[in-house]
């Protein structure tokens, strides 16, 4: 019996003295397969929504009109009378102006004014609203019915130097104007009486000064336009330095542009 076969023999009647039996070593559990990794879901963006326009009520009556129509827009019409007649109801039904305006033939007193104002916007119905104007300057071109008390011109308030004052002088032009349903009004005069000579605007504008003209005359427009009155300032490019009245003849201005630049 060799060394190896003895030993093994001694182990097994030791094995069996003190009861010992061998074990079943359990096979070691098979490797579990790696488990990918699950790539959790991205989030979908979502598509920015493209924002709906809203619709343009102006634009769209504006594609919707005539050549014909956008032209009469451009127009502002005038008639004879204190009646709304044949000529004012032309005007309004027929070539559809964009607005009328009033002078001294059309008015005659305030309640009549009114009644004019507003027999005009019931001839025009649900059309464009039209621009009901006026020469209303104050002093030598006064529109109002002779109920209403005569108002300044502008001289008179340039003679003040005061940015308050001219800013009275618009809200007194603005409320005369919105008494009697008119929202434009070619006024204030922004002319500079630069010529002595001058006949045709003189006391119509507020100075000689181009500085006292650029300080009141907007102050006034201004405050026209917070009243809800449009201004329509005048004139272009400069009537205080002409000797020749525009309603009756052509004025000149010989000036170079750098002269306009300054003054007018």
């Amino acid at each position: 019996m060799t060394n190896r076969n003895l030993l093994a023999l001694i182990l097994l009647i030791v094995f069996t003295l003190t009861g010992c039996q061998t074990a079943a070593v359990p096979a070691p559990a098979p490797e579990a397969a790696p488990t990918a990794a699950v790539p959790s879901p991205e989030s979908t963006p979502t598509p920015a929504l493209t924002p709906v326009p809203e619709p343009d009520p102006l634009a769209e009556q504006l594609a919707a009109m005539t050549v014909e129509e956008k032209v009469g827009q451009l127009l502002i019409g005038g008639f004879e009378g204190t009646e709304i007649g044949d000529q004012a109801t032309r005007l309004v039904q027929e070539y559809q102006v964009g607005g009328l305006i009033l002078y001294g033939r059309n008015i005659a007193g305030a309640g009549q004014l009114v009644t004019l104002t507003n027999g005009l916007k019931a001839l025009n119905g649900d059309g464009i609203p039209l621009f009901l104007s006026i020469d209303q300057e104050g002093g030598g071109v006064d529109r109002m019915p002779p109920e209403v008390r005569r108002t300044p011109g502008a001289y008179c308030v340039g003679q003040t130097g005061s940015v308050p004052a001219a800013q009275s002088y618009g809200d007194v032009l603005a409320a005369e104007c919105a008494a009697f349903g008119l929202n434009l009004d070619f006024a204030p005069v922004l002319d500079v009486w630069s010529n002595p000579g001058n006949t045709v605007i003189g006391q119509r504008a507020f100075s000689a000064d181009a500085r006292t003209v650029a300080g009141l005359g907007p102050a006034a427009a201004r405050r026209m336009m917070d009243q809800g009155v449009i201004p329509a300032v005048k004139h272009f490019p400069g009537h205080g330095d002409t000797a020749v009245d525009s309603h009756v003849g052509l004025p000149v201005v010989d000036k170079s542009p750098e002269e306009l630049e300054e003054t007018e």
